[in-house]
């Protein structure tokens, strides 16, 4: 892995702060860094420098895929920046239904909805009247479990992680 001079001080600077720790000496300063090692992962790691991806939506400016002509909307997997080469176009699909906010391609339509749907309906398959707990009822996808719960008749519990983020 090749990392540049900013990155190579900083990392020197963390390894002489954990030994200073170990050895008890007292260190003034916050010119730490903290580098995790890496993992498989469904998504590709942050790299500096580079733009991050996620899932959003796009308007095609140009191609030469048969399947996405010029001023199409599309959503899925892309970098989260003005203009971008997309090199897979396979992770990408058409925007259908116009007349629906764009947002619910990267929510309710998108990953956290599909997350969500699949996980609830075809892995918990719930009975009306059943108990359901929601950890993170909060978050993205929990949010949405918790609604398909309460229209598939169920009685749920979320937990939001702060009192601020819960409802009673």
């Amino acid at each position: 892995m090749q990392l540049d001079q900013g990155i190579k001080a900083k990392l020197k600077s963390a390894q002489r702060t954990q030994k200073a720790k170990k050895s008890g000496r007292l260190m003034k300063g916050s010119d730490q860094a903290k580098i995790r090692a890496p993992y498989d992962s469904h998504l590709p790691s942050f790299t500096l420098d580079s733009p991050i991806y996620g899932f959003g939506v796009s308007k095609v400016l140009d191609s030469s895929h048969p399947n996405f002509k010029t001023g199409e909307l599309v959503w899925g997997f892309t970098g989260w920046e003005e203009y971008s080469l997309i090199k897979d176009p396979d992770q990408l699909f058409k925007v259908q239904d116009k007349d629906l906010p764009l947002s619910y391609y990267i929510g309710i339509l998108g990953m956290p909805g599909m997350t969500a749907y699949v996980g609830f309906f075809k892995f918990c398959s719930p009975k009306k009247g059943e108990t359901v707990y929601v950890s993170a009822a909060s978050g993205a996808v929990g949010q949405l479990v918790g609604q398909f719960a309460k229209i598939a008749g169920c009685y749920v519990v979320g937990s939001g992680g702060a009192k601020k983020r819960s409802i009673s």
